[in-house]
């Protein structure tokens, strides 16, 4: 495993001793003269490649026509590093061995041409546009195959790429200029606290973490820094005429293979398609292009004022004669403000239709390799959140050894609610999993106790959204417990003292 990095190379010298057919040569040299650096090709040859001839014409490749002596690595560099050349490219010489031992010992990076045991450092396959540079590297064990990597990753990339960096880069920019001053907030977003000057600017911070993170990739171009200020329009809709359908619709938990066929068919036939920032891009692909879609910003402190923006455009696609669905991650009735928006459209005379979606809190587990319910280890099941009422942390149950419980929208609030747990004396020992994009194809799963999962989500870092399952449960498909029917004694400490089972940590 090699640590990857991009280096400044601006102004070095980059030192190529020899030049085997000449294209690989040229390769390093371009390679180095793109970085800003300047290449210095050492070679006792009479006559060199066309295309390094032309780089010498140009004055882009100085050659320096004799053969390599050890004291070039230290004679042939800048002035203010004594000389020493800054990189070090071997591409044909039969003392490669040598300069290696020497170039150690310099501390000079050194790359020997396919002798990845004489080089510190590889380059690897390399994508550039503008800020945008992409690299992959197979360590050694291929480079037609970083290279086939690339290429495929290149594909997947929105056309407009360019136009994304550089907008995100402008944004930050603009969102750290702001840090400063005492600008004005929309009147209708809801506080959870009184806003400190470091709060504001974490707040907007968080903002754009979670349009990067989650809004789509190709419409990250246009999104503006009016996006986080816009005031939000309120319509009365005290009087119209019913037209059009409004339809809740679950997406599941993340995988196109978790959408039910209701689903599915919701998403291609309607005209407007209202959706929450966290479904993905798999099923976002999956609307219609002559579909309009409209994606929530939903961000820390404005989540009533986006809801609002949501009812009104539902209202005025419902008023227009459209189809208009609410697609909502998991199922729209399990923590999902699903009750919350039929009975709002409910007051203003309209029916909304509900299908239901597989939600996270069931199949998270199984996705995670977690019964819920297992026969003599647990018989019921409790599902939770983690965030209360405007941010705060919700009631915590009574520990039962019996129960798998679960908490969704957990994460973030995870010490606070680990720290309620073990002060309502719930078993430290007891096994928890976080599982994070669950079913998705960057799904991650975090497995470790009650007492430790603080201290390895903080290590780790928390890859929204997830949730937390906590029970005996959690182990049992797992080789590290081993689990045995009988009676134990309730004060027997190295099992935990876990009644009518054994659990020992193996």
């Amino acid at each position: 495993m090699k640590l990857l990095s991009a280096v400044d190379c601006e102004e070095e010298i980059h030192l190529i001793i020899g030049a085997l057919g000449g294209n690989i040569t040229y390769q390093r040299a371009l390679k180095s003269i793109q970085v800003g650096a300047e290449p210095l090709l050492v070679h006792d040859a009479d006559v060199i490649d066309a295309n390094l001839q032309n780089l010498v014409e140009q004055g882009k490749l100085q050659w320096i026509q004799k053969k390599f002596e050890m004291d070039d690595l230290q004679k042939l560099g800048r002035l203010e590093v004594d000389s020493v050349v800054d990189k070090v490219f071997v591409i044909e010489s039969n003392i490669k061995q040598e300069i290696y031992q020497v170039c150690k010992k310099l501390r000079i990076p050194i790359n020997t041409y396919q002798s990845q045991n004489l080089s510190t450092f590889t380059l690897l396959s390399t994508y550039n546009s503008n800020d945008l540079q992409i690299g992959v590297t197979t360590s050694g064990m291929g480079c037609n195959l970083s290279s086939r990597i690339k290429r495929e990753i290149v594909k997947s990339l929105p056309s407009n790429i360019d136009e994304i960096v550089s907008n995100i880069g402008s944004l930050r920019r603009e969102l750290i200029k702001e840090d400063g001053e005492d600008f004005e907030y929309s009147n209708e977003m809801v506080y959870e606290f009184a806003m400190t000057k470091e709060d504001k600017f974490l707040r907007r911070s968080r903002w754009l973490t979670q349009m990067i993170e989650y809004y789509p990739l190709s419409k990250l171009s246009s999104i503006s820094i009016s996006d986080f200020h816009q005031q939000k329009k309120i319509t009365n809709y005290s009087k119209f005429t019913k037209k059009g359908s409004i339809t809740l619709v679950g997406s599941g938990p993340g995988s196109i293979s978790c959408l039910t066929i209701g689903a599915l068919n919701a998403i291609k036939t309607c005209d407007l398609i209202l959706l929450d920032k966290l479904i993905p891009q798999e099923i976002l692909d999956l609307i219609p292009n002559s579909t309009q879609q409209f994606i929530a910003k939903k961000f820390p402190g404005n989540a009533e004022a986006a809801q609002q923006e949501l009812y009104d455009l539902a209202m005025d696609g419902f008023q227009k004669g459209l189809k208009v669905v609410r697609l909502k991650q998991g199922d729209p009735f399990i923590y999902g403000r699903g009750g919350e928006e039929v009975l709002y459209f409910k007051s203003k005379g309209i029916k909304a239709d509900v299908l239901p979606g597989l939600t996270s809190a069931l199949t998270a587990p199984l996705f995670g390799g977690i019964p819920a319910t297992h026969r003599g280890v647990t018989d019921k099941v409790l599902l939770c959140t983690g965030t209360g009422s405007k941010g705060s942390t919700s009631d915590v149950p009574d520990y039962d050894s019996k129960r798998t419980t679960i908490f969704l929208m957990a994460i973030h609030r995870l010490e606070n609610l680990v720290g309620e747990m073990l002060n309502k004396k719930w078993d430290c020992n007891v096994p928890c999993c976080v599982i994070e994009k669950a079913s998705s194809a960057d799904q991650r799963i975090v497995r470790s106790q009650l007492k430790d999962i603080v201290g390895v989500m903080t290590q780790l870092g928390s890859r929204p959204p997830g949730l937390l399952v906590v029970g005996w449960s959690c182990g049992v498909l797992e080789s590290r417990y081993e689990i045995v029917d009988g009676v134990t004694n309730p004060d027997n400490e190295e099992f935990g003292g876990v009644t009518n089972m054994i659990r020992k940590c193996i």
